[in-house]
């Protein structure tokens, strides 16, 4: 009996889920469509939020309500009190329900089973569990209208601030310069010097100076661009690790300036003239130590060695201590092979001392392309004489003055001829090779030092801009050649 009175109430328990069901998509439309608001708004505001996320929240709730609606479990006994509810029966459904789970052969029982099953069929589920209105129906609705109108409302795109046609001028004349100065010498020097760093350079520099030529590109913009070619620079600049080179180099020099022999490549060593110092040690000849003189720099080598290990100068110190070992075992071989390797490093950090006196002009460079494309930035003006209180704001653009001296003379020009006669003779050197090649090489380094110190003020004290561009351009003016070297 109790599996009849369950199949005549089975049309009221469906009648129940589908509505539960739909009770709980109504509901989960509700949650989805609040969600569904706030990343509405998210996405309205330029927030990292896509397009498709408030529909994919509202579906998911909604569709997560309706199948929790359907798919929990439902009692029979609220399927029998809502039959007994709407026909007046008296408990009689959920009370033959109770019965008819019972084993007992009750009469009396059996008897208020059967009245109730012929009560049940005459049943109708839809009058039994009309349509209602699901609650947050209408809130769901509101808010759904809501979240459509948001995403549908046409927003207007902001207008781009226009760029004035001299400002234009200016960055795209800019945009050249650096192509064809530094773009083209970074380059060059990419192309001769086999540095992976220095390639990712150039073709980072490439794409920031093309994003430069942007028509939509501001001054604000253009100095944000040009300060992360500045930041690029000095990062590559960063990698090659100069002054630790610098001074592991300066220690070799005092570990083999012991020896007689090597006090000219330790000398080299401390001038940082590397090129020549990779000379000295290709030449390496360990006979020309005597025995105690190979003992005092062997120990000092492997000493060094083991500090350079802990600096992390693996390569060097791998070296260092090749040498070392050669010098103790009095082994020619490797200590020609230790002395070669230590030869291609002094050539490797003059190369790259090179490519970073490269990238240090092309930092002023840009400074000075950040001085043009200032808004406070300097501009030529003509020389005057006239006090004014705008100090530094100007620049003449001509550090060295006129190209001509005004002399408000009369000059005459009057070749006297002398005569030749017999007397006594005297003859003075006023200047030699050796002098000039030693002239030249000092003004190189005192070129150098004026340099880092001027570099030093310029990027510390407030230096008015157009006083800035005089002193680059006069730097730039005077920088030794290749022809002032040899």
């Amino acid at each position: 009996m109790l599996t009849e009175i369950r199949t005549q109430l089975s049309g009221v328990q469906r009648r129940l889920r589908l509505m539960r069901s739909i009770q709980g998509l109504v509901s989960g439309l509700f949650v989805g469509t609040v969600s569904a608001l706030t990343l509405a708004v998210l996405w309205r505001l330029d927030v990292n939020v896509a397009w498709w996320t408030p529909l994919a929240a509202l579906g998911a709730c909604g569709l997560t309500g309706a199948i929790l609606g359907f798919v929990l479990p439902l009692s029979w006994q609220k399927s029998a009190t809502e039959v007994d509810t709407h026909y007046g029966l008296k408990d009689r459904s959920l009370t033959a329900l109770e019965f008819a789970k019972d084993d007992r052969n009750d009469p009396l029982r059996k008897l208020q089973v059967e009245e109730t099953l012929q009560r049940l069929g005459d049943v109708d589920p839809g009058r039994v569990v009309p349509w209602r209105r699901p609650n947050w129906l209408l809130a769901s609705l509101g808010t759904g209208l809501v979240v459509v109108t948001i995403m549908l409302w046409p927003v207007q795109e902001p207008v781009a601030a226009s760029v004035s046609l001299e400002t234009r001028q200016m960055l795209e004349q800019q945009a050249q310069e650096l192509q064809e100065e530094m773009l083209k010498e970074l380059k060059e020097l990419a192309k001769d010097q086999d540095e992976e760093e220095l390639d990712e350079l150039v073709q980072e520099l490439e794409e920031l100076v093309e994003e430069l030529r942007d028509p939509a590109v501001d001054e604000r913009e253009a100095l944000a661009k040009l300060s992360m070619m500045q930041q690029s620079i000095t990062s590559t600049m960063a990698t090659f690790n100069l002054e630790q080179v610098d001074s592991a180099m300066q220690s070799l020099a005092e570990s083999v300036e012991s020896a007689e022999a090597l006090q000219s490549l330790a000398a080299d060593l401390k001038n940082q003239d590397y090129d020549e110092a990779a000379e000295k040690l290709e030449k390496f000849d360990s006979k020309k130590l005597s025995n105690r003189e190979k003992q005092a720099v062997a120990a000092s080598l492997k000493k060094l060695s083991q500090n350079l290990a802990k600096a992390k100068q693996g390569e060097l110190s791998e070296s260092t201590g090749e040498l070392s070992e050669g010098l103790r075992k009095k082994s020619q071989s490797q200590c020609n092979g230790a002395a070669c390797r230590l030869a291609g490093l002094c050539k490797k950090q003059s190369l790259r001392k090179s490519i970073c006196n490269c990238l240090g002009n092309q930092l002023g460079r840009l400074s000075l392309c950040k001085s043009q494309c200032s808004k406070n930035g300097c501009k030529g003006t003509s020389k005057s004489d006239s006090p004014s209180n705008n100090w530094g704001t100007g620049a003449t653009n001509k550090p060295f003055g006129e190209l001509a001296t005004k002399l408000d003379s009369n000059r005459e020009e009057v070749n006297v001829d002398g005569q030749q006669g017999d007397g006594p003779s005297e003859r003075e050197i006023m200047t030699t090779t050796e002098a000039k090649q030693l002239a030249s090489r000092n003004y190189k380094e005192r070129y150098q030092e004026f340099r880092k110190q001027a570099e030093a003020v310029l990027e510390s004290e407030p230096l008015p801009l157009g006083h800035r561009q005089t002193v680059k351009q006069y730097f730039e003016s005077i920088r030794p050649t290749e022809a002032d070297t040899e």
